[in-house]
């Protein structure tokens, strides 16, 4: 039966929906026409998804669309992807940014899958429901509603879905934001400028570009759950000490609050797992596929690295990014390779080593990535060094009335140093819709705004998860396993991660790689993905769909990629009585001499529990080859108390 649902909400205005779409309902568009899914809500606005069969040059394709049920006028980010079930990166997928200009206005592609490829077992589209035994193909939609959308805008609706009969329509993932700003007419170079006068709306807060996981156009939604990627609390602007409410439900703090952050990193005590990738580039640096031109100066970057954190800073008609190219920046260069060392490693600058002027052309690039770390860090450190000699130039040419953080540091300097600025000449140029705020606020008809800076949303390991899911900017194709599984990634991330990748890339020396393609790689296609992901992001999510396989390819990687050993420490918790014996299938399967001795040692202790209470431990033993069977109870005797 066919069904809508939520698979990630976002925010109140961003969210990923699943249409799920039995076979035999695509095998009758040909005969009923177009088809609509249930409604649902994103942003105060409702949707649904809608498929029709259309006919081009001979061929069936699938036509799908998001449509508007909710009468006004709309901008959205979008996109939308038949999912492939078998290897998500052969989802087919496309990404919109739309005006919807009124009730039943839609968007999408006639064109956007033959249905020929849809339908065919082999690509991987259909599944079967294991409850039913229907099958069904999904279909997502991941959206991204302008929250300061047009004129005609419904008021926000509290359901996340409204009760529709269902009568026909899909949607796939991936969301994108609106990237502000003026972009360059020139091909192959586009400005965007920050700092100077009003120059802080190209990329200031309301110039955002969300990510996705997942996507496979450019631009989208990353989810904000919180993970170990997610580092503390918010930071704000305004009066001292003290929690403010996000109107989202997430907590915020107070910028003389906020004393964990420190320059150079994380501040003291966190969690977080972090997922720095080599900069300085070193010999790396032959893996650059792009470069900036900042200040006449050419600054080499890789395109996946680029693609995935910097993209709402990006000229929309370069995306995505192609090997060679150039993108022209306006900013100070202090200013960006600051910005681009953070981008790479999540480094702060330190403390004294930049002026204001450059903390907060770096605190503009920040917001406009939501780095929100990076933009509390900014804040925090220009506070101090704006001062009545310098508060007024920098006002004059860094104001931007859309950014309320800017604004209530503005305010309260200006208001802190009143009876001095006054005698300025400058003071009377200052822009009049600040001046009227500071005017009410000294007639106590306005306070000073409180401007809170949100929760750290984009993280490095978020991102670098995103690639790894997406295959986007994909520069090599790892062939693995006898089954010869191509695993699409990154080169430059390999070789931040791997001493085997990073010696094969040397330019100098290369090391040879060995071949993966034997069979003591035989490892499923899904566990080399986990391993991927798990590489990109220096993270195990162990709590999701984490398996004992996935445990065995991180030791057998980890002796042959040499990487860091942070997932071999997170793979070695991982390792517990409930999962030492098929730990030791996988061992003697794939010839992990270390996982053999850890599984022994873990089973050993626990043999007789466990064939007592596994009614599957006799089965998972019959599995493992005569020799390794006689060694294991050979083991098991010689440890048994007398």
């Amino acid at each position: 039966m066919e069904s809508v649902e939520a698979v990630e909400l976002f925010s109140e205005n961003s969210a990923r929906y699943r249409y799920r779409v039995p076979v035999s309902v695509i095998r009758e568009l040909q005969y009923e026409g177009s088809r609509y899914s249930a409604e649902f809500n994103v942003g105060g606005w409702f949707w649904r998804f809608h498929i029709q069969e259309r006919a081009a040059e001979g061929q069936r394709f699938l036509a799908l669309h998001l449509q508007s049920c909710t009468p006004g006028i709309v901008s959205v980010h979008f996109k939308l992807t038949a999912v492939c079930m078998r290897d998500p990166l052969q989802s087919r997928s496309k990404t919109f940014n739309c005006t919807f200009k009124k009730a039943r206005s839609a968007w999408g592609l006639h064109q956007f899958i033959e249905i020929e490829q849809l339908l065919h077992p082999e690509n991987g589209f259909v599944y079967t429901v294991q409850e039913t035994g229907t099958r069904c193909i999904d279909f997502e939609a991941t959206l991204q509603v302008d929250s300061g959308g047009g004129s005609g805008r419904a008021p926000p609706v509290r359901s996340a879905t409204r009760s529709v009969t269902p009568t026909r329509s899909v949607m796939g993932p991936g969301i994108l934001g609106i990237n502000g700003g003026r972009i360059s007419p020139h091909r192959g170079h586009s400005v965007r400028s920050v700092g100077g006068r009003g120059s802080g709306a190209s990329v200031g807060l309301n110039s955002r570009m969300f990510y996705s996981p997942g996507r496979v156009g450019a631009g989208a939604l990353v989810p904000m759950e919180r993970s170990v990627d997610q580092p503390g609390a918010g930071v704000g602007v305004g009066l001292p000490g003290g929690f403010y409410n996000d109107p989202n439900g997430g907590p915020m703090v107070t910028l003389d609050s906020a004393s964990t952050i420190k320059g150079g990193g994380r501040g003291h005590g966190s969690t977080t797992v972090r997922a720095p990738l080599t900069y300085p580039f070193e010999h790396l640096e032959v893996l650059c596929d792009m470069s900036f031109d900042v200040q006449g100066v050419r600054v080499k970057a890789h395109r996946c690295v680029i693609g995935a954190r910097m993209q709402p800073l990006l000229p929309e008609q370069m995306l995505p990014l192609q090997a060679g190219c150039i993108v022209a920046i306006a900013v100070p260069l202090d200013v960006f390779t600051t910005f681009l060392r953070y981008v790479y490693t999540e480094e702060y600058p330190e403390s004294g080593v930049l002026p204001p002027e450059s903390l907060l052309d770096l605190y503009l690039l920040a917001a406009a990535c939501e780095f929100y770390d990076l933009s509390a860090v900014c804040i925090r450190y220009v506070r101090p060094l704006l001062t009545p000699e310098n508060i007024l130039p920098i006002v004059l040419t860094r104001y931007n009335a859309a950014d309320e953080v800017l604004t209530s540091l503005y305010l309260h300097v200006l208001l802190d140093n009143y009876d001095v600025l006054i005698q300025d000449r400058q003071f009377e140029e200052i822009p009049g819709h600040l001046f009227r705020r500071l005017s009410l606020i000294l007639y106590r008809k306005e306070t000073v705004p409180n401007a809170p800076i949100p929760s750290m949303k984009n993280t490095l390991g978020k991102q670098l998860a995103w690639l790894a899911e997406s295959g986007e900017y994909s520069d090599y194709e790892w062939v693995v396993g006898p089954h010869q599984y191509a695993v699409h990634a990154h080169r430059y991330i390999l070789a931040c991660r791997s001493v085997l990748f990073s010696q094969a890339m040397n330019p100098r020396s290369p090391g040879p790689l060995p071949s993966f393609a034997t069979n003591e790689f035989d490892f499923s296609l899904r566990s080399w993905q986990k391993l991927l992901l798990g590489m990109y992001r220096r993270h195990l999510d162990t709590e999701r769909d984490f398996s004992a396989e996935d445990i065995a390819a991180i030791f057998k990687m980890q002796q042959v990629l040499v990487m860091d050993g942070q997932l071999k420490r997170e793979a070695d918790e991982a390792l517990t009585h409930t999962n030492a014996l098929r730990l030791l299938i996988y061992a003697v399967k794939h010839q992990i001499p270390e996982l053999h001795e850890r599984a022994v040692n873990c089973l050993v202790s626990n043999f007789s529990a466990m064939v007592r209470n596994d009614p599957q431990a006799w089965e998972l033993i019959s599995e493992l080859p005569q020799a390794a069977v006689v060694s294991l109870f050979r083991t098991v005797t010689e440890h048994q108390p007398l």
